[in-house]
């Protein structure tokens, strides 16, 4: 942003610059660097409104450009503050549960007698033990837990289930990978069919689209 901001605080100069260097030589005169150095000096003290005078356009457009150049700067220092607060809010919200480690410090909730309660009772986390996924979410959504640990497919499809898609997030955490499988009895004759059907849809040209819309990115 800052970057960006050096590049528009330039283009100015130059705007200003170019109207006034032939003019008003005393101000923006010198050649260009000296010129540019001034009108970027000039862009600068009045986009934060501390301008001390010992710079000012003469000619008509060397005004015009300064009157837009007076709203713009409004307009852009109120959304950078914006920007700002608005990222250090996010940050503070969502900064309590950065990594694994940090879920032995929050208060965690799981469903009972999952792979993903059993992980956290092997490294010794306290957790609160939920009835089903909903009800852990519906903990979280009012502040009763900090953070749900279950399966991740199953965590972004019951946000969106449940309502809580845009108030809840899932975090970019593998904490220990699981496969999926579907049993089926020993000898059985779905076992062909339903590998060429399912080998054939995560083949398929869609199926990333349709794997991050049903169970978020990453999956």
């Amino acid at each position: 942003m800052i970057a960006g901001l050096g590049l528009l605080l330039l283009a100015v100069g130059v705007l200003t610059w170019l109207a006034e260097r032939r003019r008003n030589a005393e101000q923006f005169g010198g050649g260009p660097v000296r010129g540019i150095g001034s009108g970027f000096w000039y862009a600068a003290v009045t986009m934060t409104t501390v301008g001390d005078g010992d710079k000012a356009p003469t000619t008509l457009p060397g005004r015009l450009i300064g009157l837009v150049w007076m709203f713009t700067a409004l307009l852009l220092v109120s959304t950078f503050t914006a920007a700002i607060a608005s990222a250090l809010t996010v940050g503070q919200l969502a900064g309590r549960v950065r990594s694994a480690d940090d879920l032995a410090h929050v208060r965690v909730a799981s469903l009972a007698g999952t792979t993903s309660a059993q992980w956290l009772e092997r490294r010794g986390i306290g957790h609160r033990s939920m009835p089903d996924l909903g009800s852990a979410l519906d903990a979280v959504a009012r502040d009763g837990v900090d953070a749900v640990v279950y399966d991740a497919p199953l965590l972004h499809w019951t946000l969106v289930a449940g309502g809580h898609d845009g108030r809840l997030r899932v975090l970019p955490l593998v904490l220990e990978r699981q496969d999926y499988a579907f049993p089926l009895p020993r000898g059985s004759a779905l076992r062909a069919p339903l590998n060429e059907a399912l080998l054939a849809r995560i083949n398929a040209p869609d199926w990333s689209e349709r794997s991050a819309r049903y169970l978020g990115e990453g999956s």
